[in-house]
């Protein structure tokens, strides 16, 4: 999966969860061998600039990173207990 393409799914995923109602959203981007001094353009270091955007930060409340993994407090707008697919959040 390329960088864009994740990018797009996790903003996706990010919305369809708020609409929702879920409260927490889990994203694995694996464990990045880049350098932070470089800033390498890895899925980890751009899920990290993501949350910086408008469009993300509205719908973020809290978040929490360790090795691998980056999870996220949602400001829920919705209730819908239905599971989230990928088909959902592929449109």
């Amino acid at each position: 999966m390329s960088v864009d393409e994740a990018l797009h799914l996790a903003r996706a995923l990010i919305r369809e969860a708020s609409r929702r109602g879920r409260q927490i959203v889990k994203l694995i981007h694996g464990t990045s061998t880049s350098s932070t001094l470089y800033r390498n353009r890895t899925i980890k270091h751009e899920l990290q600039s993501m949350l910086e955007d408008r469009d993300v930060s509205s719908y973020v409340s809290t978040q929490w990173q360790d090795e691998g993994v980056l999870l996220l407090g949602i400001a829920a707008h919705g209730s819908d207990p239905a599971r989230i697919r990928i088909g959902d959040i592929m449109r």
